[in-house]
């Protein structure tokens, strides 16, 4: 029997199926909607808590309804996929007109797959026509300044993002439990009176035979109270690594002090930090580290926890899903009067920073950019915002808009205090140490300071990979800064206040990788630089 061997005619037959495939794939239309029905507009976004797709919908009626033959389509991703998916879409070139910035989006991913927004947000918003906003700067309708995170990206001095929310975390309390085992429905303002607090509630759960928690918790919310709790507890170390009075510290620098011995996690700050996790987090239910935001939330709401730890996103779900009254306060935090926790904290600290979220930027590979654009001044204008913040039931990014319902000024950021300090997650790297050991913490005879000392050195080689891969970030963002410098050169000359800008941010950049290369090479690690 004769073998059967593929002819060159064969091979460039099934060649010219696969390119033909490939091409359909590569040129296919990916709407929905066909191609005579208008101008399609797709909007992506990972915000599926209850009420933003509502409100998002009543917002894009209005705008199809005033702009005929535009239909924008709504994309609601769920956050766990959110990463993979962005990635793919914008390789292959098919992502969505409208994208949502923050979880997988860096210095490399804006300047390659978003259009830069700069110039366009020193134009007025057309829709706040009649608005106490007419005339002024679309920067300027916001209460940052549009100078937040994941909105200006200052090493490639740009705009890219364009926010719609504000979001802060608090502590949610079910007022008639809290009546019961207080005496007052106020929520406590600080650790020593929550520590009270729940203590008494373990004793009434004992005395009633019921099973109620101090505390509904979950894996995600349980992570953004330990930062919560590091930024508080690391003030003063902050201000000593603080060296260019940026008064913040960039996780870089706080991945290369710890190589350099400026602190350790068993610093008294980040101990302190460690113990009050550690003995909040046994005030929650077993297992919570594996817990998603919704199981907490059925916690709570069936009435078998007196508080929960979310953030203004969850006030209208809860709103729907509690039969009972809920009060909400601060993140107990130490301050000066605790009589336990030696005070390095900032408990009530600058919160203004990083505090708008719903952030959205335009693709490069938009079909219809203007119109995005577009979309987005309508959804940001004052009118529209206030709007979509009494739909949502959050707080607005945009100036002036105040909420109808009083009580969601709890979630409104603190502007006065300290700015806070940093929290030990550097990077990727960091992050994923954190999460695979932090169930440590709670284990059986665990203590904050065996928790540290055992973790010292694997934190350690996750800070060095951090910083690795940081090194490369800036060298490529140095590259393509040269060609952006060039082509401002060009466009503007030498006096152009955008060239002195990004030339000012490069030369901070490189600065700020020569100390960081200079601090790992002090270290005694055998392998400190990147290859």
């Amino acid at each position: 029997m004769k073998r059967w061997k593929p002819t060159i005619f064969g091979v460039l037959i099934l060649a010219s199926i696969y390119a033909l495939a490939g091409w359909r794939i590569l040129n296919r239309d990916n709407t929905v909607f066909p191609s005579d029905s208008g101008i399609v507009v797709r909007f992506a976004h990972w915000n599926l808590q209850a009420g933003m797709r509502e409100a998002y919908d009543s917002i894009i009626a209005q705008y199809e309804a005033d702009h005929p033959g535009v239909r924008i389509e709504q994309m609601a991703i769920p956050l766990r996929v959110w990463p993979t998916w962005q990635q793919t879409q914008l390789v292959g070139e098919t992502a969505p007109d409208i994208v949502q910035l923050g979880r997988g989006t860096n210095d490399e991913i804006v300047s390659r797959y978003f259009l830069p927004l700069a110039a366009l947000v020193e134009e007025p918003n057309p829709y706040n026509v009649g608005t106490p906003l007419a005339g002024l700067a679309w920067r300027n309708t916001f209460l940052d300044g549009l100078t937040g995170t994941n909105i200006l990206y200052p090493s490639l001095q740009e705009i890219f993002g364009i926010p719609t929310m504000q979001m802060n975390l608090r502590m949610f309390y079910n007022a008639d439990l809290l009546e019961t085992v207080s005496g007052s429905r106020r929520p406590p303002e600080s650790f020593a009176e929550f520590r009270r607090i729940a203590e008494k509630t373990e004793a009434y759960a004992v005395s009633t035979n019921q099973t109620i928690l101090p505390i509904a918790g979950s894996g995600d919310y349980g992570l953004y109270l330990a930062l919560n709790l590091q930024q508080a507890m690391t003030t003063q170390i902050a201000r000593k690594l603080d060296v260019q009075d940026l008064l913040r510290v960039d996780a870089s620098r706080v991945g290369a002090s710890y190589v350099a011995g400026a602190w350790s996690l068993d610093s008294p700050p980040i101990i302190e930090s460690l113990r009050i996790y550690q003995m909040m987090g046994r005030w929650m239910q077993p297992g919570f580290l594996q817990l998603r935001r919704e199981d907490a939330a059925m916690y709570f709401s069936q009435r078998r926890a007196l508080a929960m730890v979310t953030g203004s996103w969850d006030y209208y779900l809860l709103q729907q899903e509690c039969n009972f009254p809920f009060v909400v306060g601060p993140l107990p935090i130490p301050d000066e009067r605790d009589p336990e926790f030696p005070t390095t904290a900032a408990a009530h600290r600058n919160e203004l920073d990083g505090q708008l979220n719903g952030i959205f930027g335009v693709v490069r590979s938009s079909r219809h950019p203007d119109v995005a654009i577009d979309f987005l001044r309508f959804l940001s204008g004052q009118s529209m915002a206030k709007q979509f913040a009494e739909t949502s039931k959050t707080l607005s990014a945009t100036v002036g808009v105040l909420p109808d319902d009083k009580a969601l000024l709890t979630f409104m950021p603190n502007d006065s205090g300290p700015v806070g300090g940093f929290q030990i997650i550097a990077g990727a790297e960091t992050n994923s140490w954190f999460q695979r050991n932090v169930n440590k913490l709670f284990a059986p005879g665990a203590t904050a300071v065996s928790f540290a000392r055992e973790q010292m050195d694997p934190y350690r080689v996750s800070t060095m990979e951090d910083l690795r891969n940081y090194l490369r970030r800036q060298r490529q963002t140095s590259e393509r800064s040269d060609t952006i410098v060039i082509a401002e050169f060009y466009r503007g000359g030498k006096e152009s206040s955008r060239l002195n800008a990004i030339l000012d941010a490069q030369v901070s950049r490189e600065q700020d990788g020569m100390q960081i290369e200079w601090m790992l090479r002090s270290s005694n690690n055998p392998s400190p630089l990147p290859p």
